[in-house]
C-alpha cells in the first residue's frame, strides 16, 4: 500500500500527458444480512443459518481502505479503465439467535438458536479483499474546466478473503481465493489543486464466497455490501 502511494506520487505527475491518475481512500461498510451454509462431512454437519447479521469494524486494524490506478482516454478525460483494490471486513454476529436448519450428526434441526452453539466465529477479519477491473465514466459538472465531476464506475474481479472461522474442533485461518465479486459506484470528485482532488463515493459490492474448512468441508455466504468511501486522487 505504501509502495503504491509512493510510486503514484512520482509517476502520475510525470505521466500527465498519458492521463493517468491514482486514488486512495478509506470509509465504512454495511453488509446486508444473509444465510451462511456450512457443510462438514467429518462431523456429519450440514447446517444453514438464516438471516445472519454482520459487523464491519472499519476502524479496527487493518482499517477499511482501497486504492486504484486509472487510465483516462481522449482530450476530455471522460472515459477510462481502472484497476482497484478494496479491503473491507465482515464479522458474523454469532451470538445472536437465528433460524438453524439442516442436520447435525445425522439429526434433523429446524429452530431458532444462537449460532455460536455450532460456530463460534465466522469472520473475514483479514479482509474481504476485492481486485476489480473497472470501467469509469467521468462528467465535469459545469463544463470542461469545472472543479467538480460526477464519476461512475463498475467492474468485477477475484475475491480473496482472510478467513477467521472457529468451530468445535476447528480453527481455520489464512487467505484463500473464494470466487468473483462485482461492484457499481457513484461518486463526486472535487479538484483542489491542479494535481490533487478530494473524492467521496457510494459503492455497492457483491460476492458469494465459498471457503474451504477441513476434510472436504465448505462454508458459503453471500456478502452484499453498501460502502461509503472518502479519499484523494492524484492526477488530472
Amino acid at each position: 500500500m505504501r509502495l503504491l502511494i509512493a510510486l503514484a506520487c512520482v509517476l502520475v505527475p510525470a505521466a500527465a500527458d498519458a492521463q493517468w491518475s491514482f486514488g486512495t481512500f478509506t470509509g465504512t461498510n454495511r453488509t446486508v444480512p444473509s444465510s451462511i451454509a456450512i457443510d462438514r462431512p467429518d462431523i456429519q454437519m450440514a447446517l444453514t443459518f438464516e438471516d445472519v447479521r454482520y459487523d464491519a469494524k472499519p476502524l479496527t486494524s487493518p482499517p477499511y481502505y482501497g486504492a486504484r490506478v486509472t487510465r483516462f482516454f481522449g482530450g476530455g478525460r471522460g472515459l477510462g479503465v481502472e484497476v482497484e483494490f478494496l479491503h473491507i471486513k465482515v464479522y458474523a454476529r454469532t451470538h445472536e439467535d437465528v433460524r438453524v436448519h439442516g442436520t447435525m450428526s445425522g439429526i434433523p434441526i429446524d429452530q431458532r438458536l444462537p449460532m455460536n452453539i455450532f460456530v463460534e466465529r465466522y469472520n473475514q477479519t483479514h479482509g474481504l479483499n476485492f481486485l476489480f477491473a473497472n470501467l469509469v465514466w467521468r462528467q465535469r459538472l459545469g463544463g470542461a474546466g469545472a472543479r467538480t465531476a460526477l464519476v461512475l464506475r463498475g467492474g468485477a474481479g477475484p475475491v480473496r478473503p482472510g478467513r477467521d472461522i472457529v468451530m468445535p474442533g476447528l480453527n481455520v485461518q489464512g487467505y484463500q481465493f473464494a470466487g468473483i465479486g462485482a461492484q457499481a459506484a457513484l461518486g463526486l470528485e472535487v479538484r483542489l489543486t491542479r494535481w490533487l482532488s478530494a473524492m467521496t463515493e457510494y459503492k455497492f459490492t457483491h460476492t458469494r464466497t465459498e471457503l474451504d474448512l477441513t476434510a472436504g468441508g465448505r462454508g458459503r455466504m453471500t456478502a452484499a455490501t453498501h460502502n461509503l468511501a472518502m479519499g484523494i486522487t492524484i492526477g488530472r
